[in-house]
């Protein structure tokens, strides 16, 4: 019955005029965000059409199938519908893949052209300015439940509860929860006028991720407005900001990035211990055999050097590509379990993975 009483006068404090117009601009905000997102999403979609045209009008100017065994085929990268959240964040627009005659693939994005003003890694899209203002208000909601120490006292008399601050956050923590899942479900809805089928699990993780932001972020402003003294208050506020939100992510992103630089082998100096494989087969058998015509069968001689190049050279080339995965899979992991340490940070490097 308390709590159910503090629920209503919260939500009703919530809801006053000035917080209304912070919410209404927020709103229109992320409109923006999400209308620019749709955009770019269609864009993608729009570029597949002549993307196949153009590489089917190669394939038909091709003198002979030598020329298609050599130059491969090229794919184009699609993105998730759940990037429309993502687009300054974590998309990559233009992204291609090549196989080559030797079932090689490469994947790559080009900075050719317009692609050279593609840019991304920034918190201009829906998700980080969820992030952003979302863990801002919330670190304030939570603060002002308990910073008054006057009201908690009244609260405690009349109600006789010892703990009204913990119950005053636990009911900010629902209400500006539902505000963000409002926000969040307006903006599934859109998506889905626009003909981008978004409702999925991954649409559902990334509530979920949003609403352990905003309830850690509360949760914390209400432990800072405990503390007695006002102007420690006013200096943990923004230094708690900044750090969850600004620097860590920053900082757990450089270190993992330093780590795999220097456990990583670069793609050239992969490609060169391959390369350098393969040329000892290719010495080993012109030695043994020179050069043969090919015909029905092979000689019993290229048989056993194609024979010894799987069992020496093949073996080897596998090995080291197994290594070198391995070394990213060690790499990721690490990451993906160091960032589960805080919320901003696991909220970032999910996001990476559902987009």
């Amino acid at each position: 019955m308390l709590f159910r009483g503090i629920i209503s006068f919260e939500s009703k404090k919530l809801f006053i005029r000035r917080n209304i117009i912070i919410l209404a601009v927020l709103f229109i905000l992320l409109a923006f965000l999400c209308w620019d997102g749709i955009g770019d999403y269609k864009k993608i979609l729009a570029n597949k059409k002549p993307f196949q045209e153009m590489e089917r009008d190669k394939v038909s100017m091709h003198l002979h199938y030598t020329f298609y065994g050599v130059r491969g085929v090229r794919l184009l990268y699609i993105p998730s519908p759940l990037s429309v959240i993502f687009n300054d964040s974590a998309v990559f627009d233009g992204m291609m893949a090549h196989v080559d005659s030797a079932e090689k693939l490469e994947i790559s994005n080009s900075f050719k052209g317009k692609d050279l003003f593609s840019d991304s890694g920034g918190f201009m899209d829906f998700a980080g300015i969820m992030l952003l203002i979302g863990s801002f208000l919330a670190l304030l909601y939570g603060w002002d439940a308990t910073r008054n120490r006057e009201y908690l006292e009244f609260i405690s008399d009349l109600s006789g509860s010892r703990k009204p601050g913990f119950l005053i956050t636990l009911a900010r923590i629902i209400l500006l929860n539902l505000v963000f899942w409002v926000l969040s479900g307006l903006a599934l809805i859109w998506m889905l006028i626009n003909g981008i089928n978004a409702a999925n699990t991954s649409y559902l993780v990334y509530v979920l991720l949003l609403t352990l932001v905003i309830m850690s972020f509360t949760a914390a402003g209400a432990v800072i407005g405990s503390l007695k003294s006002k102007v420690t208050q006013f200096i943990t506020l923004p230094v708690v900001y900044f750090l969850l939100v600004l620097l860590i992510p920053w900082l757990l992103h450089r270190a993992v990035y330093m780590e795999a630089k220097e456990g990583i082998k670069s793609i050239y100096e992969f490609e060169y211990q391959t390369f350098k494989y393969i040329m000892e087969f290719e010495k080993r058998g012109y030695k043994r055999v020179k050069v043969w015509k090919s015909g029905d069968v092979a000689p019993d001689d290229v048989k056993s050097i194609v024979k010894s190049g799987q069992e020496v050279e093949y073996k080897k080339i596998r090995e080291t590509e197994l290594k070198r995965i391995d070394c990213i899979v060690k790499r990721v992991r690490a990451y993906q379990t160091m960032a589960t340490i805080f919320p901003t940070t696991f909220y970032i490097s999910t996001n990476k993975e559902l987009s």
